[in-house]
């Protein structure tokens, strides 16, 4: 969510092969190196289904697979009620040319709380709704609540 992509391939833990590491390694320019790490981990029998559904969405995105990689996010997001889940599948969808499921998405994430404005607003997998007017008024609603939530923090 910081951008520091680079940190995150250096630093992973092991738990996210599926989510957040393939995702880091294709923003460094490592799109070959997240396919393959995403084919040999979802190989490997994982204990919870939901996140192995995370990282077929990817590995179907990042193949140029389409139709997989919605039905993947489809299935996900009808099994999950997870607000930062929405706000990561609604990057999917924009990033393949989905931009109403993606604007869809990061208004229910933001609706049940998850704010994180500086992330929405440098996200490159969001670059396709920049131009949108329904996607601007999701991130100026993002904006005030995140500044809100600052100030109250500041303040409380």
């Amino acid at each position: 969510m910081l951008g520091e992509y680079s940190a995150v391939a250096a630093d992973s833990s092991g738990g996210d092969y599926l989510g957040v590491l393939p995702l880091a390694l294709t923003h460094l320019g490592r799109e070959r190196d997240a396919i393959e790490l995403l084919r040999k981990n979802l190989l490997e029998e994982m204990p919870l289904p939901v996140i192995r559904r995370i990282g077929s969405s990817v590995l179907a995105l990042l193949e140029g697979r389409q139709e997989d990689g919605v039905h993947d996010c489809e299935t996900f997001i009808r099994s999950c009620r997870d607000p930062e889940s929405y706000y990561y599948f609604a990057r999917q969808f924009a990033f393949m040319g989905k931009p109403a499921r993606a604007i869809e998405l990061l208004n229910e994430a933001l609706r049940q709380g998850y704010v994180c404005f500086p992330t929405m607003a440098r996200d490159p997998w969001l670059d396709s709704l920049r131009g949108n007017p329904e996607f601007s008024a999701v991130r100026r609603a993002a904006e005030t609540r995140y500044h809100g939530a600052v100030q109250a923090f500041l303040t409380g």
